[in-house]
């Protein structure tokens, strides 16, 4: 059992390491290109009773560094995956910055949402947040902060199909 395991470990190292380097080489890669900038990735769909937390955060973070140019290092997308509440609305009805909302034409699920954020990204370093979630206003400045280097930043491919091996690894992702 323990030499199944070991062989799917490897396996899956294996494809990351590969993917890595499939990710480096493509164009859309470049690793000078604003590397103090992050791109914040929210997807949401019907959180228009449990967004506000984050908003409250983004916005109290927008204020103690309104002195500093912080929020020039960041791009906030929303991904709108077919909300059929009025979370937009309370986005554009509370967020004191500058963001772009993108509305799915269909739902497609949470990483269609975050792989669309990606295309529209303008920058390498990229940040996926929860619509729920809060945060304190000195964590996008730690975030600005962090090298490249301590952030994960394989990219991850998950094309599930009946395949229980490639089941195993969507886990593990």
């Amino acid at each position: 059992m323990f030499n199944i395991i070991l062989v799917f470990f490897l396996i899956q190292f294996t494809v990351s390491i590969v993917l890595f380097i499939g990710y480096v080489k493509s164009k859309k890669f470049n690793p000078l290109k604003n590397s103090q900038h992050t791109t914040v990735i929210i997807p949401f769909k019907n959180e228009a009773e449990r967004i506000l937390p984050l908003l409250k955060s983004i916005n109290h973070t927008a204020i103690a560094y309104k002195k500093t140019n912080l929020f020039s290092h960041f791009q906030f997308i929303f991904i709108d995956d077919h909300s059929i509440d009025e979370s937009a609305q309370v986005i554009f009805d509370n967020l004191d910055i500058s963001f772009q909302i993108i509305k799915l034409r269909n739902t497609k699920g949470k990483k269609y949402a975050i792989k669309k954020g990606v295309e529209l990204s303008n920058y390498n370093r990229i940040l996926t947040l929860d619509a729920d979630v809060r945060f304190e206003k000195t964590y996008l400045d730690f975030i600005s902060k962090t090298p490249c280097e301590a952030l994960t930043i394989l990219p991850v491919d998950m094309r599930i199909k009946n395949n229980i091996l490639r089941q195993l690894f969507s886990v593990e992702f």
